[in-house]
């Protein structure tokens, strides 16, 4: 496994800046801007008072330590707080105190509500065994040498299946895209922090009366099970919750390897990921029913506005919608 810039890369990928993804002197700006959002994504804060009013910052590289507990975690895993434990499919949200990410992205207009505390999505696809290696990076895209993106060959989807850091087998495992781009990691270690919440669909998903929402401009082709699903909905028909799942779990391993969305700026495309923006592809067939969409966001409500989708977006989906519901917090 090589790194760069405390990125690991697959060991297909070439690690130099001249990586198709940043050609060009355009390309040097984003792979600077790369470089310091993951950077940034490392730092806590951390106040200590001094006096009735004076109060001094310092500014640490993670040092660990997290509240989530034993207690919580087997709590999750063995029962859940409805007397269900943590299914397929469910949707992951984590957070963590004084992350300085976080705190930005509470800037970009998630802040003064209980959604402020998570800053990272997931998907829980429950067991992963050597049948779904194959499956795994799939339909992998990578940088091409005209700043476009294409299908990884065959060598470099499969060093990505054999790498460990991208995909593993377990029986409890996630799914989810960090610095690194799209991985499998076991439930134990994503559950270390400070916040969590699960989220489940419930059905019958079925739009029972108006048009559907459409899906917005660019959004990558529906495979064909997921085009049936949109279809029957559509129509009017009742989807079986299991059939969403079997499609959003079968789009998680497709992509696993992606590159990392450290801009935020690809929710339409999908040839890279941010967390929420992983999730939000995984779920796709069924955006028109759950009001799952792409929202804009700014820095201070005017910088550098885009638009993307935030945990704390799914996180206010699921508290408003009837088709998503909280099913655990912590």
């Amino acid at each position: 496994m090589l790194n760069l810039f405390g990125v690991a890369l697959p060991p297909s990928r070439p690690t130099y800046w001249g990586n198709p993804q940043y050609g060009g002197w355009k390309g040097l700006g984003n792979f600077l801007i790369d470089r310091l959002i993951n950077w940034i994504g490392t730092l806590k804060y951390a106040s200590f008072r001094s006096g009735p009013i004076s109060m001094a910052y310092c500014v640490q590289e993670d040092p660990g330590g997290y509240k989530i507990d034993a207690r919580a975690i087997r709590s999750l895993l063995e029962g859940g707080q409805d007397g269900l434990p943590l299914q397929p499919g469910d949707i992951l949200l984590r957070g963590f105190d004084h992350f300085i990410d976080g705190a930005f992205i509470n800037m970009a207009g998630n802040s003064g509500n209980d959604a402020q505390y998570y800053s990272h999505a997931a998907l829980y696809v429950g067991e992963l065994t050597e049948a779904d290696r194959k499956l795994a990076a799939s339909e992998l895209k990578v940088a091409s040498g005209n700043a476009g993106w294409t299908e990884a060959s065959e060598a470099e989807k499969e060093a990505v299946r054999h790498d460990p850091a991208y995909f593993q087998t377990g029986r409890q495992m996630v799914i989810h895209s960090m610095s690194r781009g799209v991985f499998v990691e076991d439930i134990l270690t994503f559950t270390r922090c400070d916040y969590l919440c699960v989220i489940r669909l419930q059905g019958p998903l079925q739009k029972e009366s108006g048009s559907l929402a459409k899906s917005l401009p660019g959004m990558a082709a529906l495979s064909e099970p997921e085009s049936a699903i949109n279809q029957q909905l559509q129509q009017h028909l009742a989807v079986n919750v299991a059939d969403v799942v079997c499609a959003a779990r079968h789009a998680a391993l497709s992509r696993i390897g992606s590159a990392y969305d450290f801009q935020f700026d690809d929710g339409k495309t999908f040839h890279r990921f941010s967390c929420s923006e992983f999730v939000y592809f995984c779920y796709k067939s069924v955006h028109g029913l759950i009001g799952l969409q792409l929202q804009r966001h700014a820095l201070f409500k005017v910088l550098f506005a885009r638009n993307s989708i935030t945990p704390p977006d799914i996180y206010k989906t699921a508290k408003a919608g009837k088709f998503m519901r909280i099913v655990w917090r912590c």
